[in-house]
């Protein structure tokens, strides 16, 4: 009788246990496996393309991330054709489960630009961005991701004087690649 006793005790707290994990698992929110990412982008923040380094962090019912990228921007005027630096950096809210997630965000990219080849003080521009799009990171390391990423500018930067003073709207769109670890 002791060992019957025992027995039904056993089981009882065994199978306790294992109604509260998949009780526990049930509820509990899908994270990101892989928080760190390498990946080139095309289009995008950048405007025409960078490569760019991403962190993910997991909260209870979503994730966030930060980015950082460089990138070049062509420009050409009368005098010269020019490879303009930009940095983009971005901050982006992830909704989604296991690998699917959609992204919405918002970043700035920082670009340096000469007007012209005697000047020698550089003038600093910023473009705002948003985004809203896929992303796909999977627990193999892929990292996938597609956006529309409006660009916000300053369009008195292509003025030669700066009576002209405003922002712009383009609709602008980004494909991303690259390996998540």
């Amino acid at each position: 009788m002791k060992n019957l006793t025992l027995a039904f005790a056993l089981s009882v707290i065994t199978i306790g246990s294992i109604q509260a994990q998949r009780k526990y698992n049930r509820y509990s929110p899908k994270k990101i496996k892989k928080v760190h990412s390498f990946f080139l982008e095309g289009g995008g923040n950048a405007v025409y393309g960078s490569v760019n380094y991403d962190r993910a962090f997991n909260f209870r019912k979503f994730a966030a991330s930060v980015r950082i990228g460089v990138g070049l921007f062509p420009a050409t005027n009368s005098e010269a054709n020019y490879l303009y630096p930009i940095i983009p950096l971005e901050g982006n809210l992830l909704f989604g489960k296991k690998n699917h997630f959609i992204e919405t965000g918002l970043g700035v990219s920082n670009m340096v630009v000469y007007r012209s080849i005697g000047q020698d003080t550089p003038k600093f521009i910023l473009l705002g961005f948003a985004r809203i799009g896929y992303r796909l990171q999977k627990a193999n390391g892929l990292f996938l991701r597609v956006g529309f990423t409006p660009i916000l500018m300053d369009i008195a930067i292509n003025e030669q004087t700066n009576n002209k003073r405003g922002f712009g709207f383009i609709p602008w769109a980004g494909i991303s690649i690259g390996e998540s670890f």
